[in-house]
């Protein structure tokens, strides 16, 4: 049978107990179906550098800027978004011409250190950041650099919240090939840990959960690219207007090397939060991994930089460059509200305090003190003798 890229998006809808956070199902009719939790697709996207929107809507792709919420209730998401078979969706790249790692610096030792944030949105709402820094190794190499991403995000159901917090740390050479890598997930209550290291020719990956271990090998061409591959080949040399290019870059959300088409159109106004609009070249990005594809569109600026994304496939995401005051501020309304909602449960009873007891003996001369000591007080009186009592 031939190979189809016919895309089918559909939603499914938690029922009796299941886990989900409501799945999204990407399906090609020659391999099995592959389904993933919400949650577990938000931080698919986020790892391939993706972000926003189903085909064009009237909410978010080229239209009104998101709204300013600062979560997103997922009901509202599963009422409003529909099955969807998409026809149109481009083919895996056919031409064998690629756009390799290992040629030279996709970065200048001295733009380091490079640091960017992004605010994630779901449906038009806020759900989270992410931050980027890329510097100088501090092996003292200067043909490696280190990459940490840092993916906070916030969903909520049925008034529930749920937060993903996703840690990536990566050694690369400053050409864009990956050396090795460390990326830390933390959902739910459930912790995953996978590293990967470049060793000849194949790439040796663990990945470690509460309860397993898993590892795995993978084979590794010399001209793949890194995990800010698309960002590393849009910044290495900026594209042009019509300019198309083909690559093969790593996917650490699903450990697979995933080839990748990126289509640049024609210069164009598009909006932001906050009202602005300025003129950006959109560039289609295609990755097909071994059983689905992943789209989305980029727009970046004169330097390469991609400053907003919408997700073409899968839930709808958008993420714009923000300053990172801005993105600080989110992350702290994320960790207030999280702290506001935390409870401290004391259980058992708290020890009664030892009773204690003062005795003092009063002697007199001439008197008996039984007499004169009060009775009538918190305190007793005891005569041991005509000139002793006890008090």
């Amino acid at each position: 049978m031939q190979k189809s890229n016919r895309f089918v998006e559909l939603w499914h809808h938690p029922k009796n107990g299941d886990a989900g956070y409501g799945a999204a199902t990407v399906n090609t009719p020659t391999r099995a179906m592959k389904t993933f939790a919400l949650p577990s697709l938000v931080a698919l996207f986020l790892a391939a550098g993706c972000g926003p929107k189903l085909a064009p809507s009237n909410s978010g792709a080229e239209g009104a800027a998101p709204a300013d919420s600062s979560v997103v209730p997922l009901t509202s998401l599963e009422t409003d978004v529909t099955a969807q078979a998409v026809d149109d969706t481009p083919s895996p790249p056919e031409s064998d011409v690629l756009t390799e790692a290992g040629v030279e610096p996709w970065i200048a030792a001295d733009q380091l250190p490079w640091e960017t944030w992004y605010i994630q949105y779901l449906s038009g709402s806020r759900i989270g950041f992410s931050h980027i820094v890329v510097s100088q190794s501090a092996l003292g190499d200067n043909d490696q650099i280190r990459i940490n991403r840092t993916d906070s995000i916030q969903l909520v159901r049925d008034g529930k919240k749920s937060q993903i917090e996703v840690a990536l740390d990566s050694l690369e050479t400053i050409d864009g090939r990956l050396v090795q890598l460390t990326e830390t997930t933390r959902m739910a209550g459930t912790s995953t840990e996978t590293t990967a290291r470049l060793v000849r020719d194949s790439l040796e990956i663990t990945t470690k959960t509460d309860a397993a271990e898993n590892r795995s090998r993978i084979d590794w061409e010399p001209g793949n690219w890194g995990v800010l591959g698309v960002q590393a080949i849009l910044m290495q040399n900026p594209m042009e207007a019509d300019e198309e290019r083909n690559a093969k870059i790593f996917l650490q959300r699903m450990n697979q090397v995933v080839r990748v088409k990126l289509t640049a159109g024609q210069p164009e106004v598009t909006s932001f939060p906050g009202g602005t609009a300025p003129t950006l070249l959109p560039v289609d990005v295609v990755m097909m991994t071994e059983d689905s594809g992943l789209r989305s569109r980029n727009w970046v600026n004169e330097e390469g930089v991609i400053v907003k994304t919408i997700t073409l496939s899968g839930p709808p995401m958008s993420t714009f460059l923000v300053p990172q005051e801005q993105a600080e501020r989110m992350d702290a309304e994320i960790k207030l509200a999280s702290l506001k909602q935390s409870v401290v449960d004391f259980q058992g009873t708290l020890a009664e305090p030892p009773r204690t007891q003062a005795v003092y003996l009063v002697d007199a001369s001439k008197v008996d003190p039984y007499s004169f000591c009060s009775k009538n007080t918190n305190q007793s009186v005891v005569s041991i003798s005509a000139r002793s009592s006890q008090v």
